[in-house]
């Protein structure tokens, strides 16, 4: 069960990230706080996932990296 976020994301940035990976959704609350949209997906860092959006896992910073620079399926 998924937290409906449509409210507070129309920029559908918890769809991307659940196409990413389903266990990244854990994540869509505190990215969502820190100010995440879709259109800042691009230039997020790895710093920003860590330290603004509090993701400690360092695999799953990666896989949204990768995924923002278009190296994973979207």
């Amino acid at each position: 069960m998924h937290a409906d976020y449509t409210s507070c994301d129309s920029s559908k940035f918890c769809s991307w990230l659940a196409k990413v990976d389903p266990v990244l959704i854990q994540y869509a609350y505190n990215m969502l706080m820190a100010g995440v949209t879709m259109e800042m997906i691009p230039h997020l860092t790895e710093s920003h996932l860590e330290h603004d959006c509090g993701i400690a896992n360092g695999i799953h910073r990666l896989k949204i990296l990768q995924a923002a620079d278009g190296k994973q399926n979207k």
